[in-house]
């Protein structure tokens, strides 16, 4: 990994303009290293984190390959800040979702249900657990091909192992019963996350934005399993 790591001096960016997204440990912005066009993950200053989590991060990417998953280009290291490099996609599942006057065909819906589907199953194969999976996470290339982001929660977890967290990790509209309750927790939970992105696809509804705002998270499980047997499903169109 070492030819990989890259001098702040060898990166051009703006840190006035606006973000192109926020990640669980920095904000994204468009960059450019040795004079090519990236993404640029910047680690936020005075953030509570674990540095070792930004570097576990980088390691989980180094080893990607694949190419329904965003490409790992370096690290940014120097005065004390990390950066992480990746290749400059076009935009995000999340806004192509609902951009105006330009719905998805049903076709291109079921290529992209397809493309995460393959590059979840890359994840597995190398045993990563994602624990972020959504809309936002998933990025779209020029292409229009969908490759998964943001390792920033991710861990190394064989499939017959599970966790327990004291807090629920990740993003509350697609986190699995058991993430809510912080036991029991395996990698199944990415594909409980994947269905949930697959409806909102497939509907252009995220499913249980009702419960969003109630706390604790368990509060909010029991809230969703008492309106369960009254809830129906949205038309898909």
């Amino acid at each position: 990994m070492t030819q990989n790591i890259v001098a702040w001096s060898e990166v051009q960016v703006d840190l006035k303009a606006p973000p192109m997204s926020k990640g669980a440990f920095g904000y994204v912005y468009r960059a450019k290293s040795r004079g090519a066009p990236v993404a640029l993950k910047l680690l936020l200053e005075g953030a509570n984190y674990d540095p070792n989590a930004i570097l576990h991060e980088i390691e989980v990417m180094s080893i990607l390959k694949h190419p329904n998953v965003v490409l790992w280009m370096g690290m940014v290291t120097g005065g004390g800040r990390y950066g992480i490099l990746m290749a400059l996609e076009k935009q995000s599942l999340e806004e192509v979702l609902y951009r105006p006057n330009a719905p998805l065909d049903p076709l291109k819906k079921w290529k992209f249900t397809l493309e995460i589907c393959r590059g979840m199953c890359w994840l597995y194969t190398h045993q990563v657990f994602h624990r972020d999976l959504k809309p936002d996470n998933i990025l779209i290339s020029q292409n229009e091909e969908c490759k998964i982001s943001d390792f920033g929660l991710s861990r190394i977890l064989p499939a017959y192992e599970s966790v327990s967290e004291k807090v629920a990790i990740g993003s509350r509209l697609w986190m699995s019963p058991e993430v809510l309750q912080g036991t029991n927790i395996t990698s199944k939970a990415d594909v409980y996350s994947f269905g949930l992105i697959v409806w909102q696809i497939f509907t252009q509804q995220a499913l249980f934005k009702e419960y969003l705002d109630i706390s604790p998270p368990a509060e909010a499980l029991r809230a969703f399993f008492r309106g369960y047997s009254e809830w129906k499903a949205p038309s898909l169109g």
